[in-house]
Parts: structure tokens; C-alpha cells; sequence
């Protein structure tokens, strides 16, 4: 007889959860965390970009200054650390699991650019955490600049 194989690969999209800055709120974004929105456990790490955009969304032709915007984090017990450009939260996040909060605060000066508005962008990406290669590397040291000691992301190590 013949025997059905099924296989359901994993799956781990990210979801930013976080309180939209408004007129109401002084143009504060917080409460900034991410929710491993997949069927199995994934480490996920976070990118931010800051723009200025007119009304109609266009970038303004300057940069984003020191001044322009103050970023409260939360504490380190939170579980997340800054390696390169990139924050991490340390411990594989559940399926529908959501991290502790990462920004508490991003909050922008309304009047350092009249007419134009702070876009704080935050980039999450995420990856698979169990599973090795055959030599026993995990896809999270494999694809990022990292490694994993006893379960926990660390920065990666330089071997000469």
C-alpha cells in the first residue's frame, strides 16, 4: 500500500505591532514590538529608515538630522541587543508568539521641517530557528551575521 508523505514547510511572516504617531499623541510612534505571525519558532531581527515626506508622499529633498526625532528603546531586559545595523531580539519567538517591546518611544519634532513629516519606518525580517545544514551551521548563521550560543543570538564571531 501506498502511504501519503505530507509535509507542511515552515512558515514565519512578521507582524510590527505598534501605536501610529498623530496629531493626539504628539507624533509619537510607541509601543513597538513584532509577532511571529508563522507556524513554527523564528528569530526575527528589526531595520528602521527615517524619511521626510511632503503631503503627497514624496522623500524631501534632505536627510533626517540628529534632533529630528528622539528614540526612547526599552531596557535591555527586554531581550533585544544592536549588532551592526540591524536589532535583534535574542530568543527564538513562538508560533504567535510576540516579542516584548523594542521602541518604547519614537517621537519626531513636528516643527524641524514645517510642511514635511517624519516617516519612521521598521523593517522586520525573520528566520526559521530550528534546523541545521549538514555540517551544523542554523539557517540564522548562514544568512545572518550571527551565532547562536546555547539558543540565544550573539554576535558573530570573526575566525582567522
Amino acid at each position: 500500500t501506498d502511504v501519503a508523505n505530507t509535509f507542511t514547510p515552515g512558515s514565519v511572516p512578521p507582524v510590527i505591532l505598534e501605536t501610529e504617531p498623530s496629531a493626539s499623541n504628539n507624533w509619537t510612534k510607541s509601543d513597538v514590538k513584532v509577532k511571529n505571525n508563522g507556524n513554527v519558532a523564528a528569530y526575527i531581527r528589526v531595520a528602521v529608515a527615517a524619511t521626510w515626506r511632503d503631503k503627497d508622499g514624496n522623500i524631501a529633498p534632505f536627510s533626517v538630522e540628529v534632533g529630528d526625532y528622539t528614540v526612547t528603546l526599552a531596557t535591555p531586559a527586554n531581550g533585544w541587543v544592536k549588532h551592526g545595523d540591524y536589532y535583534y531580539y535574542t530568543q527564538p519567538v513562538a508560533a504567535q508568539a510576540t516579542t516584548p517591546v523594542l521602541f518604547e518611544t519614537v517621537e519626531y519634532n513636528a516643527d524641524a521641517h514645517p510642511g514635511y513629516e517624519l516617516h519612521f519606518q521598521i523593517a522586520a525580517s525573520t528566520i526559521q530557528a530550528d534546523g541545521e545544514d549538514a555540517k551544523g551551521n542554523k539557517p540564522i548563521e548562514l544568512a545572518w551575521d550571527v551565532d547562536i550560543e546555547n539558543g540565544a543570538v550573539k554576535p558573530a564571531t570573526i575566525e582567522e
